[in-house]
């Protein structure tokens, strides 16, 4: 049994794409004898997508790891994914089998799940934040615990990588530190810690890191 997938990239590219994403999220195992969610017997197949209704607005969120980051939503970002089982929408398929992961990010708790169940056409979205930290510019979307499909979405969190996962502490703060002050090309810029995304680590993020300076994540470990 195969699993099979339908990407947004070119006919040609599609192996090349899965294969360089699969090593990037340490996600190459051998194929399993069931392809969750869909039943034993059947074949799943997937659909992701990036809908970019703001195209002006840079691809990009902001993450807290107590969930009050932004949404993807707000940054006019949706990512669509479909499944079929051999041909059929999976319709009813819960939240909880559609997760995003991402090199460089961490999640907390519950804080990756879809939306909610497939609809009618098999179909859910992201459209909410993701509960976590790091920096990153890429997300895995995941179906029954397999990598699906991977978009672009940039990462940034006050509570940096690696960095006392979970708290926005002094750990934070130095690594802001070592960027501040900077500008896109100067060698100690960290597009990690420009979190208005204007190429500037300047008085602007400062200020806005000292205002979520101390947060702490209740669902991290």
């Amino acid at each position: 049994m195969t699993r099979t997938g339908t990407w947004t990239t070119p006919v040609g590219e599609r192996a090349l794409v899965l294969a360089c994403a699969a090593i990037v999220f340490g996600l190459l195992a051998a194929p399993a004898a069931a392809q969750p969610p869909c039943p034993i017997g059947t074949v799943l197949a997937t659909t992701v997508a990036l809908v970019d209704t703001e195209p002006a607005i840079p691809n990009s969120i902001i993450i807290h790891p107590d969930g009050s980051g932004q949404t993807l939503a707000s940054r006019g970002l949706t990512i669509d994914v479909c499944v079929t089982c051999s041909g059929a929408p999976l319709v009813g398929a819960p939240a909880t089998e559609f997760t995003l992961t991402g090199p460089g990010i961490y999640i907390c708790g519950l804080g990756s799940f879809a939306d909610g169940p497939t609809d009618a056409a098999g179909c859910t979205t992201f459209t909410g934040t993701i509960v976590g930290g790091g920096c990153g510019g890429l997300l895995g979307v995941n179906v029954g615990g397999a990598l699906a499909g991977v978009v672009g979405v940039a990462i940034r969190s006050p509570d940096g990588p690696g960095i006392s996962p979970g708290y926005i502490d002094a750990g934070d703060l130095a690594f802001f530190a070592s960027a501040f002050p900077s500008a896109l090309g100067s060698p100690t810029f960290n597009p990690c810690v420009d979190y208005n995304t204007d190429a500037f680590v300047d008085a602007s993020d400062l200020s806005w890191f000292a205002s979520v300076l101390g947060l702490v994540g209740t669902a991290c470990p």
